[in-house]
């Protein structure tokens, strides 16, 4: 199991910020919330996103399964935590 991820609130909000960028958003042109979760043994967040920019224009977020397992990778390495193969068996 991963060791619990405990941030704080500004981090989680850089994370976000990240997070949109790596799927091909930028987070100062378009509505987008976070939602912070402690129900569960690590806190965690929700993103929602609008697909249609402040200027009225359509986004396309970069959402296929290889730039997901991509993301989740870059994401996962930044925060210092292990990406290997076997670190997803329980």
């Amino acid at each position: 199991m991963t060791t619990c991820l405990r941030k704080d609130a500004a981090t989680w909000q850089r994370i976000a910020a990240f997070q949109l960028h790596l799927m091909g958003l930028d987070p100062l042109i378009t509505a987008w919330i976070a939602a912070r979760h402690f129900d569960s043994n690590c806190d965690h967040i929700h993103i929602a996103v609008s697909r249609t920019a402040f200027d009225g224009q359509r986004i396309a977020p970069r959402l296929s399964a290889l730039q997901t397992d991509c993301n989740q990778i870059t994401m996962a390495a930044r925060l210092g935590l292990d990406v290997s193969k076997d670190s997803n068996s329980v």
